[in-house]
């Protein structure tokens, strides 16, 4: 699997890093989108969750065009580390042990693929040897046509989830304070479009208000975004250390009871029941004391969230109030230099004794 470290929101910080987001901000200099391709000019905004790469062979003769491409600050990794094997079967949780290995390079995420199959071709080499002056040129068209391929292939099915579909429909919600602005169900209409034939609506598609920034806001306030993502981000490891702590002096207690009952030689029924008894107690005080520090943490995050919208509300009142005193300033100049060349023209001329004083 591929991960890029790059995301474009703040406060979707826990995000990991296998959620490839693809747009002109992710490295610079960067052609994230193939403009020369109907399917992704024009294209701002993509997201692959957990997504693949895609490799030209250099022994295909088939015509490879990239659609999609990460920038450069991505790594590889294995598809068995990503997740934790379930107790029950299949995979659990996200591995947080697992090894993500930088390799600086730029990925294709989706591309065009057209040409024939190896096989047909060689068949064809055969076939073209061996066919009679009978055939039909319809018929040999057909042959061939049914022998090339005309794909689109993307690295990740979940880039087509449901979920892009409803955040669609749903618009933008000013209230979250996240502005979701994905182009993934831009990208299958127009791959499905260009395979069939039909790119009617291609050039409808792309006319959207464009997709920009305040990037003299995003600079001033950078510093203290990513200061509150590191912030968050030791919150949330602290816990974690606590929670496993917790859980080993758990188990350590029990082992521990285990140990000292068979010395003294009780029971078996006996043993299991006052370790049971025991295990009940400390995951009745462990779950208190996580939800405690549960609650702490997020106290904590609220609060660092708080301070850093009110850090970015205050460069905004900032710009606006130049934004109000600053226009006006021109004009006033202008004005004034107008009022004064005036003046001395109509004061030329005039005898000084007709002057007021």
């Amino acid at each position: 699997m591929i991960w890029q470290d790059y995301n474009p929101y703040p406060k979707l910080s826990h995000l990991p890093r296998e959620f490839v987001f693809v747009d002109e901000g992710q490295a610079v200099g960067s052609e994230p989108f193939n403009e020369s391709a109907a399917i992704s000019s024009k294209l701002q905004h993509l997201l692959f969750p957990f997504p693949g790469s895609i490799n030209k062979l250099h022994a295909s003769n088939m015509q490879f065009s990239g659609l999609v491409r990460t920038g450069d600050t991505t790594g590889t990794v294995r598809f068995w580390e990503v997740m934790q094997p379930s107790m029950f079967g299949g995979m659990g949780p996200l591995n947080p042990n697992r090894r993500q290995i930088p390799t600086q390079v730029s990925y294709v995420l989706a591309a065009h693929i057209q040409g024939k199959l190896p096989e047909a071709a060689a068949a064809d080499e055969v076939e073209d040897k061996q066919e009679s002056n009978g055939d039909s040129e319809d018929a040999e068209e057909k042959k061939r046509a049914e022998r090339s391929i005309d794909v689109v292939l993307v690295a990740d099915i979940d880039m087509l989830h449901q979920e892009f579909f409803r955040l669609r429909e749903m618009g933008d919600v000013p209230e979250a304070g996240i502005q979701f602005d994905f182009d993934n169900v831009t990208f299958v209409l127009n791959v499905l479009d260009v395979l069939a034939g039909d790119e009617r609506f291609l050039e409808i598609r792309k006319r959207r208000p464009q997709h920009r920034t305040l990037k003299r806001i995003e600079e001033q306030t950078e510093q203290a975004r990513e200061k509150t993502a590191q912030t968050i981000e030791e919150l949330r490891d602290e816990f974690d250390k606590a929670k496993e702590e917790e859980e080993k002096r758990l188990k350590d207690q029990i082992a521990k009871l285990e140990e000292e009952m068979k010395k003294e030689a009780i029971p078996t029924q006996e043993v299991l029941i006052r370790v049971a008894m025991t295990q009940q107690e400390g995951q009745r005080r462990m779950d208190a004391k996580l939800e405690r520090l549960e609650q702490e943490r997020d106290r904590k995050i609220n609060q660092i969230e708080t301070d850093l919208n009110l850090q970015v509300r205050s460069v905004q009142d900032r710009y606006k109030m130049w934004a109000v005193l600053l226009p006006p300033i021109p004009p006033l100049l202008v004005a004034f230099v107008v009022f004064l060349t005036r003046r001395r023209r109509e004061r030329e001329g005039v005898a000084r004794t007709r002057l007021r004083s």
